[in-house]
């Protein structure tokens, strides 16, 4: 199928629903070279586990919802990397100049969790990036990565969830 071209179409071909399916690459390239059609490909997929078929079929799902017009298909950038590296100056830019109205900050979400979430139910999140290390022993940097991590799981959960819902769901481009 010949694919359309635009900023919107980059990596939407067929085969990019299998990136969806959380597989690493070289599983996903595996995969394409020995399946000759779409049904041996979904058994295959069915054969590594349940949850790369079911992930597999609703990107595909979508796919097809927002070929035929029936689901409006979001720009959604994620910007990544260390505290301080500028990332939200980075976001306020691309949000010009894609003319996307929804920035969401790693500070502004951490704030909106943590008038959700009470401190004694979560220390880590009520606490700064910079100090999280305290909570699992003396400054080194398997600490400092491991209190990283701790924060970083609770925020990409509740943007994987922001994500589904007001970007896929309902259509609405953001920057995260």
């Amino acid at each position: 199928m010949k694919e359309s071209v635009g900023m919107i179409m980059i990596f939407w071909n067929s085969d990019s629903s299998l990136l969806a399916t959380g597989l690493p690459l070289k599983a996903i390239s595996k995969l394409l070279a020995n399946s000759s059609s779409e049904e041996e490909l979904q058994q295959s997929l069915e054969k590594l586990g349940t949850k790369y078929l079911t992930r597999y079929l609703i990107i595909r799902e979508y796919r097809t919802l927002a070929e035929t017009g029936l689901q409006k298909l979001p720009i959604i950038p994620i910007i990544a990397g260390i505290p301080g590296a500028g990332k939200t100056t980075i976001a306020k830019e691309l949000s010009t100049a894609l003319n996307i109205g929804l920035v969401i900050g790693g500070d502004a979400l951490r704030s909106s969790l943590r008038s959700i979430i009470q401190k004694n139910d979560d220390e880590v999140l009520h606490s700064s990036v910079y100090d999280t290390w305290k909570f699992f022993g003396n400054y080194n940097e398997e600490n400092l990565i491991s209190g990283y991590k701790s924060q970083a799981k609770i925020m990409n959960f509740s943007i994987q969830k922001m994500i589904a819902d007001r970007g896929l769901r309902d259509g609405e481009s953001m920057i995260v």
